[in-house]
Order: C-alpha cells, then sequence, then structure tokens
C-alpha cells in the first residue's frame, strides 16, 4: 500500500502543471505506463495508466535547459477520468495504425495509436479490464454465494476440530446491536478457542 501510494506521488512530481486532486486521492493502483501518439497532437506523449484515471503528457522541454526551475521531467496535456469513458477498438486505417478510442459520455474523446499491434493489445487489455472490473466482481461475489449456499461449509465434530464447538453464553459475548462494517458482530469477550476462531472468521 504505501510502496503504491509513492509510486503514485512520484509520478505526480514529474508532471509540471498538475492540477486537481493528487492521483492517490482518486486512484488506488498504477497500471501500467508508455507511449501513445494522440490524434491531432504532433509527437508522441507519454502516458500512465491507473485505476481510475489515464494522464496524457508531453516532454517538458524546458526542465531540460540551465536554471530550470521545477525540473519536472512532463508537462501535463490531458487527464482521463475512466469511469467517464469507454473503450473502443479502432481498425487500422490510412490514418491510424494500431489504435483504439476513449469515447467520452459526456466530455469530447480521444483516439491513440499504439507502436506496434502488441503494445495496442497491452492498452486495450488494461483499458477493458478496468472499465469492466466492476461488473465482473458482482458476477464473481453472485457465482461464489450461489457455490457456498449450495455447497455449505461442514465441519467434523467438535471432539475433533474443537473450533466446531457452537456459540454459546458461556463461551462467548457479543457486544449487543454494535456490528463492524463487514456486518460481523463485535465481540465483548469470549474463551481463548472462541477468539481464536473468530480470528479467522470470514
Amino acid at each position: 500500500k504505501q510502496a503504491a501510494i509513492k509510486r503514485m506521488n512520484d509520478i505526480q512530481r514529474s508532471i509540471d502543471g498538475w492540477e486537481g486532486r493528487d492521483i492517490g486521492q482518486c486512484c488506488s493502483q498504477f497500471i501500467m505506463e508508455g507511449a501513445l501518439l494522440r490524434a491531432g497532437a504532433k509527437h508522441e506523449r507519454h502516458n500512465f495508466l491507473f485505476d481510475g484515471l489515464m494522464i496524457s503528457c508531453k516532454a517538458n522541454q524546458s526542465s531540460r535547459l540551465p536554471g530550470a526551475g521545477s525540473g519536472a521531467e512532463f508537462r501535463l496535456k490531458e487527464k482521463f477520468v475512466l469511469r467517464k469513458y469507454r473503450i473502443v477498438d479502432r481498425d487500422d486505417s490510412a490514418e491510424f495504425r494500431h489504435a483504439f478510442e476513449l469515447v467520452g459520455r459526456e466530455e469530447s474523446g480521444a483516439v491513440f495509436s499504439a507502436r506496434s499491434a502488441e503494445e495496442k493489445c497491452a492498452w486495450m487489455a488494461a483499458l477493458v479490464t478496468l472499465q469492466y472490473r466492476p461488473t465482473l466482481d458482482r458476477m464473481l461475489d453472485t457465482v461464489l454465494h450461489r457455490e457456498e449456499q449450495a455447497q455449505p461449509l461442514r465441519l467434523p465434530s467438535p471432539d475433533v476440530y474443537r473450533f466446531a464447538i457452537q456459540d454459546s453464553e458461556e463461551n462467548i459475548v457479543f457486544e449487543e446491536g454494535a456490528q463492524s462494517k463487514t456486518g460481523i458482530p463485535i465481540i465483548k469477550a469470549g474463551t481463548v478457542v472462541k477468539l481464536i476462531e473468530r480470528l479467522t472468521y470470514h
């Protein structure tokens, strides 16, 4: 977690002209980076992809001059909040090769071209995964829940597995009317065996 935050902070410090919320406030994971040609731009841009944001930059020429102030390696050109866009594959044409498009639901979109088919596939795979991750997570949760209901966990008898003893007033006491954020009752007191069992409760 700390390494991920440091990585995002380092990237943000390398970008001149940053505005708005910090990367770490709207993203939790750095995915990839690389060069892409933005339709309408003269030169390739360096792009950073996070789980909630794609940042498009150009090389900061002023940072290479003697006496330059910030020393930032890149200059910010565009930010794309991924939840506001959908990813569309573009066929090769006379105008674009190895291209894909970020189509805005409200904002204007952008077409990017990779250097090769392999690089395009890498960007597309990452972007599409991020786009559909919430849906896939919900589908997985549903499948796992159904499997759990169809095949409930069967514990051995307490004389074989002592952590299978049923909860009772003699071995565990819960806080009345209190639950954790996950919905699990908060323990007030309990026997050592019960406390160990609850440490692995899920």
